[in-house]
């Protein structure tokens, strides 16, 4: 409706009279005119877009009256514990029961190979981060991106850089290093060696600086007492110098870095400080001794959220910090939750709902899956809300074992890892059992939430 007053203004003053005027005033009036018309045609078209956005993306109220666009995308702007995702896509380890020539000289080595991978979260396509076409994958010593280990990180710093800590398969070393590895031009070079050789933990990447965490034990030889001091390093992804080594407190454990600031979990609180550790500021006190099994962080929103639990992850509950330190108890249609994970416009969580799936040889208890092998979603509006059933394994795997197996969505694709139920027959008492074997939990599972299609991501 605005861009067609515009219109018929211009309308009105192209029919005003210029037959009185004399050349050189017709010219300046006709040139005001012409200058005039364009001027209101870019605010008509202004208008038009600003419509045309208001519309497509409408925004939503947060607390406090504030008011923001909804991002692209459901997942891309929140930090996790639980996986990493950069670029549209999603970055996890796979592993596959393998058997391969020993890294540490001859013979033949069984076990799980870890082998770094991504799913293309636009296309759905899945690929393994080593970029070369030719690589077996199976030599320790040729291809970088494998490890004989379950736990090896990996994180993309950006769209063709990548940064590992992997075990040095060689005669000389044989503790963790730290590589970074540039995918496009196929060159590594080690980056960071850990002062005890023990394995590092990758905390992120913030504002051009890759942080990780090490330790270093001392032994009092007269007493008899190791003390392990944990540091915080931090390397240039410019330049590969370390820029930055500080000292962590006890019961420290960093959860993320951003702008500048560190988000750091111990027994007692949930707190931020400075790279150096000072100016700390508590954001959530445990109600006696607790811990956080999962967090999320929305960079949007600038919210935190956390699932804290006490023993037996009977009592696990989901709070909501916001900027300023408040922090509330999201409530779910649940008493208890044993994971969730948070998207832009949903909850996804398991409630704590124990499935005994079979005997179990030394476990009075059985075989049991404590999550009921069930994922529940909840609009992140009205988390209390009506709750959908998006998948369900029936008894079939272990879906979210506490400390095993995680889930993530991501529109409308589910990936996990499920731990298989194999049998295990004890020969002294002559019986069948169902267990649950970690050492078979050997690939990604991925559901269409939509069609119901499933995918197993794994090694050919």
């Amino acid at each position: 409706m605005k861009r067609k007053s515009l219109c018929l203004a211009l309308a009105l003053l192209l029919c005003l009279p210029l037959a009185g005027c004399r050349s050189a005033e017709r010219e300046a009036v006709e040139s005001e005119i012409l200058a005039l018309r364009e001027e209101n045609m870019a605010k008509a078209e202004s208008l038009a877009a600003e419509e045309e956005n208001a519309s497509a993306e409408p925004e939503e109220a947060l607390s406090g009256g504030e008011t923001y666009a909804p991002p692209k995308t459901d997942w891309d702007h929140i930090l996790s514990s639980e996986y990493t995702v950069y670029d549209n896509k999603i970055y996890y380890n796979l592993q596959s029961y393998k058997t391969i020539p020993s890294p540490y000289g001859k013979g033949q080595n069984t076990g799980a190979l870890i082998m770094h991978a991504y799913t293309d979260l636009s296309t759905l396509e899945s690929s393994y981060l080593c970029p070369d076409p030719l690589c077996r994958h199976d030599d320790l010593h040729a291809c970088l991106y494998t490890d004989w280990s379950s736990s090896s990180p990996f994180l993309p710093a950006d769209d063709r850089t990548v940064y590992m800590a992997r075990k040095a398969y060689d005669n000389e070393y044989s503790g963790f290093l730290v590589w970074k590895a540039d995918l496009a031009g196929g060159r590594q070079k080690v980056v960071y060696t850990p002062k005890d050789g023990d394995l590092p933990g990758l905390v992120g990447v913030d504002r051009g600086v890759l942080y990780l965490v090490d330790s270093k034990d001392v032994t009092d030889t007269e007493d008899r007492i190791t003390d392990t001091t944990n540091y915080l390093i931090g390397i240039s992804v410019a330049t590969d110098e370390i820029v930055s080594e500080r000292k962590m407190p006890e019961d420290c454990r960093v959860l993320f870095i951003r702008n500048s600031k560190i988000v750091y979990a111990t027994t007692k609180e949930l707190a931020e400080c400075d790279l150096s550790f000072g100016n700390s500021r508590t954001l959530f006190e445990f109600q006696g001794r607790g811990a956080i099994s999962a967090w999320y962080y929305d960079e949007y929103r600038d919210e935190i959220w956390i699932m804290t639990v006490k023993s037996g992850y009977e009592s696990g509950k989901v709070w909501r910090i916001v900027s300023d330190g408040a922090a509330e108890e999201v409530v779910l249609p649940v008493p208890s939750v044993i994971f969730f994970q948070l998207t832009n416009s949903k909850i996804y969580y398991c409630a704590y709902d124990p499935l005994k799936l079979g005997e179990h040889p030394r476990d009075p208890n059985g075989t049991v899956d404590k999550s009921g092998g069930k994922i529940y979603a909840v609009d992140r509006n009205d988390p209390a809300g009506k709750a959908e059933l998006v998948y369900d394994t029936h008894g079939e795997t272990f879906l979210c074992n506490p400390g095993v197996n995680t889930y993530a969505v991501f529109g409308d694709q589910l990936f996990f890892r499920p731990a298989l139920l194999v049998d295990y027959r004890d020969p002294m008492m002559g019986k069948n059992y169902k267990v649950m074997s970690i050492a078979n939990d050997l690939f990604m599972h991925r559901v269409d939430l939509t069609t119901g299609e499933e995918e197993i991501i794994r090694f050919d």
